[in-house]
């Protein structure tokens, strides 16, 4: 490698840094904001993973990513995490790795709304949710436990297989910590 492609790649990476502060995201397609804030999307890492800060402010029924990883970091509040037959109540500064093909749902719980750092392993989670927005101000908003959210998030990797209350106990689950 000669001198002008070790600096040619240098500048490359160098374009791609990304600093942000508290509460701030990169600029998404439609606004998803507040609830998500996209910290670097599939555009930023050649599509390797997307990192974004959730607010989690309602139930995710239990479902599965055939081709995604995520990883979740709690930053704030209490979750219920059903994992593919277990639930774990999970607190600040948690850590979960959900790989893909296991079943999972995610509750949260208490006053204080959740807010999770969110890595997907491949990226583009942040095109899911641009997509679902873009439906809502539209006026096309779903329900979670309709067979038409079901397929848009089918598209997306997303395939629900339970319905609003399926991260609530079950007395024949195990339960563990």
């Amino acid at each position: 490698m000669n001198a002008g492609q070790v600096d040619a790649d240098r500048s490359s990476k160098k374009a791609r840094f990304i600093k942000l502060g508290p509460g701030e995201a990169l600029e998404t397609r439609v606004d998803i904001a507040p609830l998500y804030l996209l910290k670097a999307g599939a555009a930023h890492t050649d599509g390797q993973y997307s990192v974004l800060e959730v607010s989690v402010g309602h139930e995710l029924p239990l479902h599965i990513h055939e081709t995604v990883d995520e990883l979740f970091f709690l930053l704030d509040g209490t979750l219920r995490v059903t994992f593919d037959d277990e639930q774990h109540e999970v607190g600040p500064g948690s850590f979960m790795f959900l790989p893909a093909g296991v079943p999972h749902a995610i509750k949260p719980l208490g006053e204080t709304v959740p807010r999770v750092l969110q890595i997907s392993v491949p990226g583009g989670f942040e095109h899911f949710i641009e997509d679902m927005v873009e439906l809502q101000a539209k006026g096309d908003a779903m329900e979670i436990d309709s067979e038409e959210f079901r397929e848009f998030a089918r598209k997306h990797d997303w395939t629900l297989i339970g319905s609003t209350g399926s991260a609530d106990p079950d007395p024949d689950r195990p339960q563990a910590s």
